[in-house]
């Protein structure tokens, strides 16, 4: 039977504004981002939509990547690295879902994915988790706190 559901995933950045260069890592001081486990014991499940949301006042006309990875990625990269999937992490790599550019709503910048039908497998009832990408580079606003939501359809 199939269900819907929300993994999602908070985060604040570092207190500062250094500009993301394109392709850089997107998160708190230690990057990788934890989606909670959701939706029941199923293992097999589709990302049918991707939100991006900063708090900030700031425009970001950026597109974000969300690379998904099935344990804590060991290369641990930090806030403002550039991105990388090494050796270590290829097996745990589940692969990326992009979103639209962002658009600036005022205080908040905010991000959704186009159409979207990534299938996911995991261990049942596991935590996954991502680093979040700037595509294109974007300078922050210190300290701010984002969130990341993931829409998906179990089966």
């Amino acid at each position: 039977m199939e269900h819907t559901f929300i993994r999602s995933a908070t985060f604040t950045r570092p207190a500062d504004v250094t500009a993301y260069t394109a392709l850089d890592v997107v998160g708190a001081t230690a990057a990788a981002l934890t989606f909670t486990s959701g939706g029941g014991p199923l293992s097999n499940f589709s990302i049918v939509g991707l939100e991006v949301q900063v708090n900030q006042a700031t425009a970001a006309a950026t597109v974000f990547r969300l690379h998904l990875y099935s344990v804590t990625p060991p290369s641990a990269l930090a806030d403002n690295a550039a991105f990388d999937v090494p050796a270590g992490d290829r097996a745990s790599y589940l692969g990326f879902v992009d979103t639209a550019t962002a658009v600036d709503l005022g205080s908040t910048v905010y991000a959704i994915s186009a159409v979207v039908d990534k299938m996911v497998r995991v261990a049942e009832g596991s935590t996954i988790f991502g680093y979040l990408q700037a595509i294109t580079g974007f300078t922050p606003e210190s300290a701010v706190t984002a969130s990341v939501h993931l829409y998906c359809k179990g089966y």
